[in-house]
């Protein structure tokens, strides 16, 4: 029992180990899947911020933009501005004079109108070298990404002139772009003020956030949050909590069942039979039987030591009445003939008649003893007893032979024997079987053994025949 809860403690250890190390690979797991989701959404609020400056980068480079700066031609503000914003996703665009005042504005629509960002003055006052500037900042409730570059001549891409104005286009943060956004990550996106993303999201939920910093670098003025579902790592997670929960169920039902199986199977069947032993009875072997089959086999070689000590101390008893018997009948009988056959010696040279008679009584008191000793012999062997037939007599005389080896009896008697044939001659053939069977059990180690009894002329046969080593006769000289 102790081993069995050594192992157990064992195994509960080592699943315990396990588990640490499975929490903790699952851990850096999640801090690996948040960081590569963090990465992740960044690279898509800036990807955003990088397609509007593309836009701005292509128009303020264009001479014909060059020519709307000092012509304010509407319709081409609207075929060259108003027709494409809604293909990059623009909200508004501004064009500044150098002196940071509005010459145009165009607008996707008016659900989608930002008002500017505020300081256009200290924007168009920008070195031109900067090439470009962005940020974002707070249109109310809504936040707005915006990128402006100077309006320059196409062929002075080095920005070497001064600009004739500046471009600004700007993006609303609204909940189209947040859809398209959730869309892309696979991910729920909210925009929320700076430090705000306390409760965002469920518990099991991995929430990163990007800061969108204000115009030329300044504060954050939102925080992109994105919450992505975390349904792999629960998974793990749990089913390392479930796997380690089973193993230690099926640890405590393992030790549970092995000791009801020893208990069952092994100490109870050798406390069984400790006491069989200790009693000297076979009465508690009764329960033996539910244990493993060699516990069986045991209790059944003590159950026929019991049967054979019972039957020894039976014969022992038996011989003991036996001998009292003999002491006290045949023995008296042989000492009074051996008196009278004397008594006649005497008397055959004084009295030749009566010394005749004399001997003739001591003749029949002879067979008379004789006859005794017959019936003494024969009921020395309880198989042969007048209630026990001869073939019930020969099968009780080969197991108690047999003792445990293994083998078997074939008995043929015939079914008059016991009416045809005196005692004492049954006695007398008890003794041939017994002397054959007990040679061939015991020396020539037999397996099957054959006795036959039956008629043959007028008379009767008696064949015993084994299937044993056999024996080698010296030749003959």
């Amino acid at each position: 029992m102790a081993t069995l809860v050594v192992c157990l403690a064992i195994t509960l250890a080592a699943t315990y180990a396990l588990h640490v190390g499975q929490k903790n690979e699952t851990a850096a797991l999640a801090e690996n899947y948040t960081e590569e989701r963090r990465e992740q959404l960044s690279d898509e609020v800036v990807e955003q911020s990088r397609q509007l400056g593309l836009f701005v980068k292509d128009y303020s480079l264009w001479d014909e933009m060059v020519g709307f700066v000092a012509s304010r031609d509407p319709e081409w503000a609207r075929l060259n501005l108003d027709e494409v914003m809604p293909s990059f996703r623009v909200s508004a665009v501004w064009v500044l004079a150098p002196d940071g005042r509005i010459l145009h504005a165009s607008f996707r629509s008016d659900e989608h109108a930002p008002s500017p960002p505020p300081d256009l003055a200290r924007i168009a006052a920008s070195p031109v070298w900067t090439k470009e500037v962005g940020g974002f900042y707070r249109d109310g409730d809504r936040v707005v990404d915006l990128r402006a570059r100077p309006i320059q001549p196409t062929a002075d891409l080095a920005h070497a002139t001064p600009p004739v104005g500046w471009l600004l286009s700007a993006r609303v943060l609204d909940a189209d772009l947040v859809a398209y956004l959730a869309r892309k990550l696979h991910a729920q996106v909210i925009v929320h003020p700076p430090g705000a993303m306390h409760g965002v999201g469920p518990e099991e939920s991995i929430v990163v956030h990007h800061a969108l910093e204000g115009i030329g670098g300044g504060e954050p003025v939102a925080e992109v949050h994105a919450v992505f579902p975390t349904t792999a790592l629960e998974l793990g997670e749990h089913y390392n909590r479930r796997e380690l929960l089973v193993l230690v169920v099926s640890g405590v039902l393992l030790l549970g069942v092995v000791t009801w199986s020893i208990n069952r199977n092994v100490l109870r069947p050798l406390t069984l039979i400790g006491e069989s032993l200790e009693k000297g009875s076979a009465a508690p072997l009764a329960g033996v039987s539910a244990g493993l089959p060699e516990f069986a086999r045991i209790a059944d070689l003590v159950r026929r030591s019991f049967l054979q000590q019972e039957a020894l101390q039976h014969e022992i008893e038996e011989r003991a009445r036996l001998g009292r018997d003999l002491h006290d009948g045949v023995i008296q009988n042989l000492y009074a003939t051996g008196l009278g056959i004397a008594h006649g010696a005497r008397l055959i040279g004084s009295d030749p008649a009566k010394a005749t008679a004399r001997l003739a009584e001591t003749r029949l008191t002879l067979n008379e003893t004789m006859d005794n000793l017959r019936q003494f012999i024969a009921r020395m062997e309880p198989e042969g007893s007048a209630q026990v037939g001869f073939a019930d007599s020969c099968v009780t005389l080969f197991q108690t032979l047999r003792v445990d080896r293994d083998c078997d009896l074939d008995l043929d008697v015939a079914p008059d024997v016991d009416v045809e044939i005196a005692q004492a001659q049954k006695a007398n053939l008890l003794f041939i079987v017994r002397e054959a069977v007990s040679n061939a059990l015991r020396h020539g180690e037999a397996r099957h053994i054959g006795v036959t009894l039956a008629r043959r002329g007028s008379g009767w046969r008696l064949e015993v025949r084994d299937d044993g080593r056999g024996c080698e006769f010296p030749p003959v000289r």
